[in-house]
């Protein structure tokens, strides 16, 4: 039987698939970028490389011994990359959309702002940053120029979802998110006062230090409930990046030569966990849950345990059982405050119900009480 360690062990990206996958993404995403800055709108784009791959928490996806999910031979490779296209702004008026503690805005662009002209043709009556055009005139530009690549394809738009997917035609295929930004340089909202309370774990000069960084505006519609709205989606990810990249409590956790903590690997086993799962679940109740969950959990638990010693390699698994159940208590509770914006709950009503929050404690309580089976079906050669 595979022990946690052995587990987490085996979710570490292979230095040589990291090189040869991030090859042929930098390659497809320099071009893009170059031909996205033809259009005016668009000329200042810059790239932002985000997402769990450069934190260095993706794991090797490890589907289950089953006919359902592919082939073993095509698991075990970086294959899921996140861009992060910004356009820079000076300063922007941000109208909240009152639900849920407000991560969406309604975004204004100043009067004296030069990028106004530019980006008159997304204004809408009420003169606010339509970000569906924005992100449909991205589209339009990104397809355009895939239509002429070999062996890549743009995938078909989720409903809500930020992003222009790429797919990458490789052994195994390569999934490349493309995220538009608009990055602000002004003070951030209000509601992320009381939020980023890492002073126990990282400091008050780096919280300082954090809050000095722009932050990010994302195409996301927000729900009401009933319908969704035109709003953007208020980021972090540049200081969640340097946060799971510089966790240690001292200055030399992690470094060379000294004491490794296991933080980045029970991260990843629970995300594993969940994807897993999700695999699995043909009632597709569990969906509605997502690695972002997860690594709202870690900051919280990694603030609730700020040192080091208590997160130690040789308690691994104690470690794991602990932050899972964090995260189980949160999902008994309904509420996940945003790390930044504690009044906002990531697990609303409104975005997930009661059955999902039930089926997805289920299949938790089955693994913990049968010592994770789901853990002992991956493939030993990994």
């Amino acid at each position: 039987m595979k022990t946690v360690r052995e587990v987490a062990d085996s979710l570490r990206l292979k230095v040589e698939d990291i090189s040869k996958a991030s090859e042929r993404v930098n390659e497809l995403v320099d071009a893009l970028v170059k031909e996205i800055r033809k259009h005016p709108a668009f000329g200042d784009v810059e790239r932002l490389s985000t997402g769990s791959y450069y934190e260095g928490v993706k794991f090797e996806r490890c589907p289950l011994r089953n006919k359902f999910v592919r082939y073993i031979q095509e698991i075990s490779k970086p294959n899921e990359f996140d861009i992060m296209l910004k356009i820079p702004l000076k300063s922007v008026a941000l109208d909240p959309f009152e639900c849920n503690g407000s991560a969406f805005y309604y975004v204004k662009l100043e009067s004296g702002d030069p990028k106004r002209d530019l980006l008159s043709k997304y204004l809408d009556k009420n003169g606010y940053l339509s970000s569906s055009e924005m992100l449909l005139q991205l589209r339009k530009i990104v397809k355009e120029k895939i239509d002429k690549e070999t062996n890549v394809s743009v995938e078909r738009k989720k409903p809500r979802c930020p992003a222009v997917t790429l797919c990458i035609e490789d052994n195994p295929a390569i999934s490349v998110d493309i995220v538009l930004a608009l990055e602000v340089e002004q003070h951030w909202p209000s509601n992320t006062e009381d939020g980023l309370k890492i002073e126990p774990w990282l400091g008050s000069t780096v919280r300082d230090r954090f809050r000095l960084n722009p932050f990010y505006l994302v195409p996301k519609q927000a729900n009401n409930g009933r319908a969704t709205t035109d709003t953007w989606r208020i980021s972090f990810s540049h200081v969640e990046k340097e946060m799971l990249n510089n966790h240690g409590n001292g200055k030399t956790c992690c470094e060379s030569q000294e004491p490794r903590c296991c933080r980045k690997f029970c991260l990843r086993l629970l995300k594993c966990l969940l994807q897993n799962l999700q695999e699995y679940d043909k009632s597709k109740k569990l969906d509605k849950f997502c690695s972002y969950h997860v690594k709202t959990t870690f900051f919280h638990s990694c603030v609730s345990r700020p040192t080091d010693q208590q997160w130690q390699m040789n308690d691994l698994s104690e470690c794991f059982e602990m932050f899972l159940d964090d995260f189980v208590e949160r999902l008994k509770k309904r509420d996940l405050p945003h790390f930044f914006i504690p009044s906002f709950n990531l697990f609303d009503s409104r975005e997930i119900d009661e059955n999902n929050f039930k089926s997805l404690l289920s299949n938790i309580e089955y693994e913990r009480n049968n010592k994770f089976p789901i853990f002992q079906l991956f493939p030993n050669n990994i």
